[in-house]
């Protein structure tokens, strides 16, 4: 049997501590061109992934987005208005009219492409506020804010498609 010195254990320790360093910066270089990698790589999107057959006086408004910049659904806003209407009677005739309230979302959508087809008037939002009050849009200026259910607003409907 062999004996060992304490200088032949200490440069096995230190080849050892070398070649421990060398693979983690090995592993540190293949980390930063996985990342390069991912950096330069092209996101695909398709866009328009839905026909979307519009009806006599719809228009096409846009297209609501998920987080990572995918298509959630797209709305249309239907042909018609109501003049002056509580929340809740607005609420029925959207749905009587094969829609619903646009959201806040959805307004904001509606006041940047669609904004002609508003009068500068508060429209009523789907979204309540509280037991009494609902969101609405001022397609004036593009404010949004809460008011009482009972007020008298406007109210336009829109149509959600899903791809």
């Amino acid at each position: 049997m062999k004996t060992t010195t304490l200088e032949e254990i200490e440069v096995a320790q230190a080849t050892a501590a070398q070649a421990q360093h060398q693979a983690t910066a090995a592993q540190a270089a293949v980390n930063k061109l996985i990342e390069a990698y991912k950096s330069t790589r092209k996101r695909i999107l398709q866009v328009f992934a839905v026909d979307i057959e519009l009806n006599d006086g719809e228009r096409y408004a846009g297209a609501i987005l998920n987080e990572d910049g995918t298509t959630h659904h797209h709305i249309i806003l239907l042909a018609g208005e109501l003049e002056s209407s509580e929340w809740d009677d607005a609420m029925a005739w959207a749905a009587q009219i094969g829609g619903h309230l646009p959201d806040c979302r959805e307004q904001s959508l509606l006041f940047a492409n669609l904004k002609s087809c508003f009068g500068a008037f508060a429209y009523w939002s789907r979204e309540p506020f509280s037991e009494r009050s609902a969101w609405c849009q001022y397609f004036h200026d593009g404010d949004q804010d809460c008011v009482s259910k009972s007020a008298e607003l406007r109210a336009r409907a829109v149509r959600s498609v899903f791809p």
